[in-house]
């Protein structure tokens, strides 16, 4: 993702890979299987895929491993989503949902070759590493895998578990740091703004994380901090160097934020990466043409509009 990775599949699984996550999770075709359950929005889909591997925690359980969102947006939906049904029946129900959708986009290429030797190599990349502070790779980590025949959920469960893995790392180099849940949201979107390639992508949306736009509930991408919180961490950030008080990004910020993606990216490495890491170039040659299949149905530049879901 920074371009600084030394753990090469968890870049494949964010430059490529990830869209196998999106597409299941945020283009479905087929909700009925949540819906039998009771969670009718996406919103409610979203906070209850991704924390179920955890089992039925508190909210704050979800706060602490999800980082940036706003306490209030987590606890409107963690625990009373799971009121109608165990996060077990969410996982089942995610798992038929994700088995569909990708068998509608990716049609034969799914019994193909390289779905085959795509599937195998993320699973070696995957499976196995340490899950000590990583709790939501830790939770998914627990999980059966698809049938080796099921090439396109091997892919599918293999690259959340990278997602995740490397997210579990990137919260921790956050907290040593010092920069919270609202600020690194401010931190980013600033980084991204001033020219770093990290989150370039960014741009792409055209995120712009306006400090006086009060939280609302109707974009599902918004985090939800309140104007008067969002101030405050750009004050704090101000104070540190890091930010201009126009909320554009300093030096000393932007060489913070580099900082950050490396030693999120040196944290996210395993002995698999340094084993086998030629082997990342040929998953990425391997998965190229249906991730861009995929992208013609759903991409980033939808995530934070009315009606999106969270990433």
């Amino acid at each position: 993702m920074s371009g600084y990775a030394s753990g090469r599949f968890v870049m494949v699984a964010f430059g490529l890979g990830e869209q196998f996550y999106l597409n299941a999770g945020l283009a479905p075709v087929n909700r009925a299987p949540y819906e039998r359950l009771g969670i009718t929005d996406a919103a409610q889909t979203y906070f209850a895929t991704r924390s179920a591997p955890l089992g039925a925690v508190p909210a704050e359980v979800v706060l602490a491993t999800f980082y940036n969102f706003h306490p209030d947006k987590i606890k409107r939906y963690i625990p009373s989503v799971f009121a109608s049904a165990t996060p077990a029946e969410v996982l089942e129900a995610q798992r038929e949902v994700a088995d569909e959708t990708l068998r509608v986009y990716l049609g034969d290429w799914v019994d193909s070759s390289d779905a085959k030797e795509a599937a195998a190599i993320v699973r070696r990349a995957a499976e196995g590493r340490n899950i000590a502070g990583r709790p939501l790779y830790a939770g998914l980590s627990a999980m059966s895998w698809p049938d080796r025949g099921n090439t396109h959920l091997t892919l599918w469960h293999g690259f959340t578990l990278l997602r995740e893995f490397r997210g579990d790392s990137h919260i921790a180099v956050l907290v040593a740091n010092g920069i919270d849940g609202c600020e690194c949201a401010l931190l980013m979107t600033a980084a991204a703004i001033g020219g770093c390639e990290c989150h370039s992508f960014f741009n792409d949306l055209g995120l712009v994380f306006d400090v006086d736009a009060p939280a609302d509930p109707n974009v599902l991408a918004d985090r939800e901090w309140p104007a008067a919180e969002k101030r405050a961490a750009l004050q704090r950030l101000v104070d540190r160097g890091l930010l201009q008080a126009d909320g554009s990004v300093t030096p000393a910020g932007m060489a913070l934020h580099i900082e950050m993606e490396k030693a999120t990216d040196s944290a996210s490495t395993s002995p698999i990466d340094r084993d086998e890491g030629s082997k990342a170039d040929r998953l990425a040659e391997l998965i190229a043409e249906p991730v861009v299949r995929m992208r013609g149905v759903f991409n980033l530049a939808s995530v934070g509009e009315p009606g999106s879901v969270d990433v």
